[in-house]
């Protein structure tokens, strides 16, 4: 007699893929720009001035964040699109909640002076950062061809 074999175990629902995706997605972003960011403060802005060393490496971290969605995209063959924005905006969620307790609480920013890194007016870069790291799982996926056609 054979025994019975085992079932596979069934994959993960999409949402908790997404979830996933969403957290670690958040907190390696958060890790490049903390990486990134005492080099420009330590290195780069000493040498280049303030507003400079932030352009330098604005394109930087944004690159590095669209190339961790992209090897995200990994975990599944594909994704609904749905599902890649919720990830995204999910992602961008986390990435402000790690910024802004590490920026008001650890190092102690007055919150007028955290809100300034969000003022485009006066050259911030972060919103456009955002916005990109909202879409580039989406992108990504596009370019990849791993975006499920229908939902």
């Amino acid at each position: 007699m054979n025994a019975p074999q085992p079932s596979p175990e069934p994959p993960l629902p999409q949402v908790l893929h997404v979830w996933r995706a969403m957290v670690v997605y958040g907190i390696a972003a958060f890790a490049i720009g903390f990486v990134l960011g005492l080099i420009r403060e330590l290195a780069l802005a000493p040498l280049l001035g303030r507003r400079l060393a932030q352009w330098t490496e604005f394109p930087v971290v944004t690159a590095l964040v669209c190339f961790a969605a992209w090897r995200i995209l990994a975990w599944r063959e594909s994704w609904s699109a749905r599902a890649l924005l919720a990830w995204g905006a999910g992602g961008v969620l986390m990435l402000l909640a790690l910024e802004s307790a590490f920026a008001l609480f650890v190092v102690g920013l007055p919150l007028a002076k955290y809100l300034e890194g969000f003022n485009v007016a006066r050259g911030a870069l972060f919103p456009f950062g955002l916005a990109i790291m909202l879409t580039a799982p989406w992108i990504a996926a596009r370019v990849k061809g791993a975006v499920q056609e229908k939902v």
